[in-house]
């Protein structure tokens, strides 16, 4: 497969916070002397390659040497977490998976009274303690609401996963969700210590604008992870594009183009939106989610997680 270019205008910058490699090294360290991974085990070697300093760093390039801390050490949880309920969720019931998912957020949240021996809760007990004091109260809930429906579209992706193939519009429902789309999101405000005015969580436009960053990261995603997801049988959309009767090379294409035109119109939703608003709080977010989307290709450019794989080197960006 040749090279595949992602294209982004001038405004969809990002660079490497001056905090995160030192982050990233303390992130390594907590999770050590916290159980959640043992220093020499697999495990410890997982979270390493997976770079949540690269994560957080390019992802909120701004944030304070604190604030990035605190994120980076929920990346590190989430991620591994994330990989640990692929692995387990598809042997359970639908009720387990249900029960497994609510200790996981009753933790985040600090409403779970499970004991605190499984080590993703006793991580996410300790993450979410520490966001919540630095999340202004409307931004935390809205966080909140984003994780529980990351594990709805987890839990979703699995059933769908039963009945294949997975057809684009039942993909689609799931996918932005499932990936972690928007609780990264939501960690803009959390990052940057300001949360947005209440308008704007009822603005259609502004939520139209959140599903095309979100299209434009799941779009990059599914190619990074391609080989992945077709080893392991998960929903991808160039997967989804092949059962429409696509090549691969064609539907990397395809998935390629789909991403650029998730750039142009985000740009264009986002350039009504500031001359009708004229709010230098909501231009500003827009520049950061712009950030926040340009970042996570960053992360998936260098991290061993992707580059390790033959898809995850077809990316370049132009």
């Amino acid at each position: 497969m040749s090279v595949v270019e992602l294209h982004y205008p001038e405004l969809w910058t990002t660079s490497l916070n001056p905090h995160a490699l030192e982050v990233e090294a303390d992130t390594l360290k907590r999770a050590d002397a916290s159980g959640l991974v043992v220093s020499g085990t697999p495990m410890f070697e997982r979270l390493t390659v997976l770079r949540a300093g690269y994560f957080g760093g390019y992802s909120y390039p701004s944030a304070t040497r604190g604030d990035l801390q605190v994120i980076c050490d929920f990346l590190a949880a989430w991620l591994l977490l994330d990989d640990h309920l692929e692995l387990v969720l598809p042997h359970m019931r639908p009720e387990q998976q249900q029960a497994t998912c609510a200790k996981y957020m009753g933790a985040l949240a600090g409403t779970g009274k499970e004991p605190y021996a499984d080590v993703f809760i006793r991580a996410f007990a300790n993450v979410g303690e520490r966001l919540r004091e630095r999340a202004a109260t409307p931004t935390w809930y809205r966080f909140l609401a984003s994780m529980a429906e990351y594990f709805e579209g987890v839990i979703d992706e699995i059933d769908v996963h039963e009945n294949k193939p997975v057809v684009r519009e039942r993909y689609l429902t799931f996918r932005g969700h499932a990936s972690g789309a928007y609780p990264v999101l939501d960690l803009i405000e959390i990052a940057h210590a300001y949360a947005l005015p209440l308008w704007s969580r009822t603005c259609p436009k502004l939520g139209l604008l959140r599903e095309h960053y979100a299209n434009i990261i799941c779009h990059a995603n599914d190619i990074a992870s391609h080989s992945k997801d077709v080893e392991a049988g998960t929903a991808n959309m160039i997967v989804v594009l092949v059962n429409e009767g696509m090549s691969v090379a064609a539907a990397v294409a395809e998935t390629a183009r789909l991403h650029d035109e998730a750039v142009a119109a985000f740009d264009q939703l986002a350039a009504q939106i500031e001359a009708e608003r004229r709010d230098p709080l909501v231009a500003n977010y827009i520049a950061q989610v712009r950030t926040l989307a340009r970042g996570l290709l960053e992360w998936q450019l260098r991290a061993s997680r992707y580059q390790a794989l033959q898809s995850g080197r077809w990316l370049s960006v132009s």
